[in-house]
């Protein structure tokens, strides 16, 4: 038997070899396992949450777009007309009817189910001097039309494999201007699609930080349009009305320069039917000398308004507009790609690519 002298005596070597254990055993001082998500930031988790919403509003505007032509489409089946032979006054009220329902209305009520958030609140009209204001669009209008290079060299690769362009098919459907075209395209699309990526869109995006709020919504705009050169082509024109539009903080900018790009446009579409054999020649002249006045526009803006593209904050002392720091160029591009929406948006656009391919060859 032992008495409690040499039972505490034994308890307390018991208690240091076991302590001694833990010294040497590095499995007992390991850390327990915690997952990735819980180690990213509060305001990481916030943007990719933020991104993802505002990725799943652009799907729901493409889903209600589909809906609403296939639904005009049926009622017109359903009257006993041909579908395949639409006139062209019937699809041009379909674009004006599908702007309202499935771009605008969504984003309105987006905003509406948004605590706290008013429409006044997201969209800025500051007064800016006219000067400023028709370089900056000319500028920013000679950028979208150099866009259309990337895009044409995109288009020009996938015709190798057999793809047609879906908007080249809305095109030929067309058989003369009219103004329900110049309303539905010129009028409501920039208006409307303004409103949305930039004045809704971007301004949301912006508590995490001015570029990740330009490049984040530019890269939904360029989404939203599916077909894969046009993504192309509408990403890089979102750069240039997020950029403007975050310098001058006058949404009218971008909207002037997206009716500009969409009335340039349509008029070369038609230019065909307007000049017959001296059409190639007029459109050219115009692309050429729109771009020659952008350049000089924009050489103006950077020798007599430079303060607009210079930044008086040094890089890493930038916060966003709620006061925490902007997220950098990897935090932002982490964010991006934690979003399941955009990655949808990515799988429609490429599915639209094979869809065509394999259609075209079957």
């Amino acid at each position: 038997m032992y008495n409690n002298n040499e039972i505490i005596t034994r308890a307390n070597a018991l208690k240091e070899q076991s302590e001694e254990r833990k010294m040497y055993n590095p499995y007992l001082s390991a850390p327990a396992f915690v997952p990735e998500s819980a180690k990213k930031p509060p305001r990481i988790k916030s943007a990719e949450h933020e991104m993802n919403i505002l990725g799943w509003l652009v799907l729901i505007q493409t889903a209600l777009s589909v809906a609403v032509t296939f639904s005009f489409m049926l009622v017109y089946a359903l009257a006993g007309m041909n579908v395949s032979r639409l006139s062209s006054d019937a699809m041009y009220w379909l674009m004006c009817v599908s702007s309202v329902l499935s771009t605008f209305l969504p984003a309105l009520i987006y905003v509406w189910c948004s605590k706290g958030t008013r429409i006044s609140q997201l969209l800025d009209f500051i007064n800016i001097k006219a000067g400023v204001f028709i370089l900056s669009v000319l500028a920013g209008l000679s950028i979208c039309l150099l866009a259309n290079i990337p895009s044409t060299i995109l288009t020009e690769f996938l015709e190798m494999f057999g793809y047609s362009s879906s908007q080249e098919a809305v095109e030929t459907t067309f058989s003369s201007a009219s103004w329900l075209q110049v309303l539905a395209i010129s009028f409501l699309a920039p208006v409307f699609e303004e409103f949305v990526f930039r004045g809704i869109i971007l301004k949301k995006l912006e508590r995490f930080g001015t570029g990740f709020a330009v490049f984040a919504s530019a890269l939904l705009f360029g989404l939203a349009h599916i077909d894969l050169p046009s993504v192309v082509f509408a990403f890089i024109c979102g750069l240039v009305f997020g950029f403007l539009y975050t310098k001058t903080r006058n949404l009218w900018v971008p909207i002037v320069i997206h009716f500009l790009n969409n009335s340039l446009s349509l008029f070369m579409g038609y230019s065909s039917e307007l000049f017959g054999e001296n059409a190639d020649f007029i459109n050219n002249t115009l692309f050429i000398a729109f771009i020659a006045i952008g350049v000089i526009s924009l050489i103006a803006l950077l020798v007599f308004k430079r303060e607009l593209f210079r930044n008086p904050v040094p890089r890493k002392e930038r916060v966003s507009s709620d006061g925490s720091p902007s997220l950098s160029t990897g935090e932002s591009l982490s964010v991006i790609r934690h979003a399941p929406s955009f990655w949808v948006s990515v799988g429609l656009s490429v599915v639209s690519v094979i869809f065509s391919i394999v259609m075209v060859n079957w």
